[in-house]
């Protein structure tokens, strides 16, 4: 999806091999194309090699139960990404008082925090599967075993990359931008996500433990908590105790990690 997704950027944002230039909404084109690509490939797969293994697509495979039990299941979940996407918005509302400068500043500050959270998510999956595999062979040692270790992993890689973030900030900012005063805006902010990184992996990592293990309504009243008791209550401090202040407000997100 990825691959597709950069070949149709290309493609659709600079009108390259044919394709005619749509800019921004060439961007968003591409998205929405690579996202269906992969619809489709999944679909295909599922009904050539799974289907009559499992039987999928058949109506006597629908369960009341079952459907059920994955709609208790998924709800939390939703609502656990409707606060975070809440905390995000609001951070966002905040930053937009600061300025150009500070909001340039903030999106390569995102982007490199993606990768941070990337990793946590990568290493959230594996905990995931490996405490489901556990408690569904009857062994919770095992799967508790396994996610505190898929957690100190995840701890290590991102201390290893904030290492680099915590030195280099503004060669990394730089790789960005050439506006010197955006890399200057945006050291302390890196600085202080990349040193915080690490425990945020381990956030990510024992949720989606916590939540293989079926325990999601504990992660989503969590993230709940954080979002509308700390983040959102941190950053009204911050806008009003530090007005425009591009630390202060990023300050607020590391008390979430």
């Amino acid at each position: 999806m990825n691959i597709a997704n950069m070949a149709l950027n290309y493609a659709l944002v600079f009108g390259r091999w044919g394709a005619p230039a749509l800019g921004v909404n060439g961007a968003a084109w591409a998205s929405v194309l690579a996202t269906g690509i992969v619809a489709v490939g999944m679909g295909v797969l599922a009904w050539k090699r799974y289907r009559r293994r499992f039987g999928l697509f058949r109506p006597s495979s629908l369960n009341p139960g079952i459907m059920k039990s994955i709609v208790r299941l998924s709800a939390p979940r939703a609502m656990q990404a409707v606060a975070f996407g809440g905390s995000i918005y609001f951070f966002k509302v905040v930053n937009d008082e600061c300025g150009e400068v500070a909001l340039a500043a903030s999106i390569i500050v995102w982007r490199i925090l993606g990768v941070l959270v990337m990793t946590g998510l990568s290493f959230g999956a594996t905990a995931g599967t490996l405490v489901g595999q556990s408690l569904g062979a009857g062994a919770p040692e095992r799967a508790e075993r396994m996610g505190w270790a898929t957690a100190r992993l995840g701890f290590i890689f991102n201390a290893a990359l904030g290492l680099v973030g915590l030195f280099f900030p503004a060669t990394i900012i730089g790789l960005f931008t050439d506006e010197p005063a955006v890399v200057a805006l945006g050291v302390m902010p890196l600085r202080l996500v990349v040193i915080f990184g690490a425990l945020d992996a381990i956030g990510i990592i024992l949720a989606r433990a916590l939540s293989a293990a079926g325990a999601t309504l504990y992660v989503m009243w969590a993230e709940v908590f954080v979002s509308l008791g700390c983040v959102i209550p941190f950053l009204i401090l911050a806008r009003h105790l530090f007005p425009a202040n591009l630390t202060a407000i990023w300050a607020a997100w590391v008390v979430y990690m």
